[in-house]
């Protein structure tokens, strides 16, 4: 992780000044044409940003998609969680402390799997992060 990150960020260091003057380059080549230079400027600003907002939106709903994807199963063994740690309590109340013990293990190893896939989750996002910030 540490040798994909370090490339990560030193190819995000230098993506965007190459960007910056390869763009600036094309955009003095084309603004120096008479009579076109006006006119290609102008399309060439319009169509960087609306590929820029494009490419924004497209990774917003993505994201989106992928959150959702991730928040169910998550829901779900906290759900479990909580009814295993309630029905704890509860049979605490009428029985002897095998059984309680026993819930109350079972909602400790419920609750460690619920750790288990928080970090998958995130540890996803930050492999999604790195390979959106890379420019292979």
């Amino acid at each position: 992780m540490a040798l994909v990150g370090g490339f990560s960020m030193m190819q995000g260091l230098f993506a965007p000044v190459l960007d910056g003057v390869s763009y600036g380059t094309a955009q003095k080549i084309l603004a120096a044409l008479p009579g076109l230079g006006n006119i290609t400027d102008t399309t060439m600003q319009m169509v960087s940003g609306s590929l820029l907002l494009i490419k924004n939106s497209i990774g917003i709903v993505l994201l989106s998609l992928i959150v959702l994807v991730c928040v169910l199963p998550m829901v779900r063994v906290l759900v479990v969680v909580l009814i295993v740690h309630l029905g704890s309590a509860l049979v605490g109340l009428v029985t002897d402390a095998g059984p309680v013990t026993l819930l109350e293990r079972t909602g400790n190893c419920c609750m460690q799997m619920l750790r288990l896939l928080v970090s998958a989750v995130l540890l996803n996002f930050m492999v999604i992060a790195i390979v959106a910030s890379s420019r292979i």
